[in-house]
């Protein structure tokens, strides 16, 4: 609004004013086309009281070094092996040698292979009398079996332990895991389970970049 009548050839003086705290950060200043501008004049000062600085808690996330493939989730079991995979991932899982071990798991949107130590992928790791077990080790597959949707069921076997483990596996959206262990033996026991246990897993050659995966 102006605060100063016209001055000869010049015109008036206007003036705004901000009023404290801004909602949002002045963008710039707007004027009519037809007025012209000799000088733009800008007055500020710090509060006594200043707000305090926003810590900034938003990760730093890469742009998809890959993309999705074109494919529809689906299961297929080969010699030695069987294939899961959706758009954004691929899993294979090792079968030969009477054991069930993940070897690789690829992610399209990274581009990347993220099982790096595949010997650590156990899958499953059940304590036992004192024992640690590992799915992928200490467990022998018995039969692999295919169900109609993208699922593939796994039966393995510890003798020593005594107890049978049924894991599925289906594609979908993501890798979805499912496990439920039995006791075989003629005597009660008593375990420990934790699964899924896939260690091992990354997606950078550096792991301090994968905080937020």
């Amino acid at each position: 609004e102006p605060v100063s009548p016209p001055i000869k050839a010049r015109g008036p003086r206007h003036q705004a004013t901000l009023p404290a705290p801004l909602a949002s950060c002045p963008a710039g200043l707007r004027l009519d086309k037809s007025l012209p501008v000799k000088s733009v004049t800008l007055r500020a000062s710090l509060s006594c009281h200043p707000l305090p600085r926003r810590i900034d808690m938003a990760p730093a996330i890469e742009k998809p070094r890959g993309a999705p493939a074109d494919r529809k989730p689906a299961c297929t079991v080969e010699e030695g092996r069987v294939v899961l995979a959706s758009p954004t991932w691929r899993c294979v899982l090792r079968t030969d040698e009477k054991r069930l071990r993940l070897t690789s798991l690829y992610n399209e949107l990274a581009a990347s292979e993220m099982a790096r130590r595949p010997d650590d992928c156990s899958l499953f790791l059940v304590e036992v009398g004192g024992r640690r077990l590992a799915g992928s080790r200490d467990f022998r597959l018995v039969s692999v079996a295919v169900a109609p949707v993208p699922t593939v069921c796994f039966t393995l076997v510890s003798d020593d332990a005594g107890l049978q483990a049924d894991l599925t596996a289906s594609a979908d959206d993501g890798l979805t895991l499912g496990l439920e262990v039995t006791n075989i033996g003629q005597r009660p026991v008593d375990f420990k389970l934790a699964f899924p246990h896939l260690a091992g897993l990354a997606l950078s050659d550096d792991p301090a970049s994968d905080y937020y995966f």
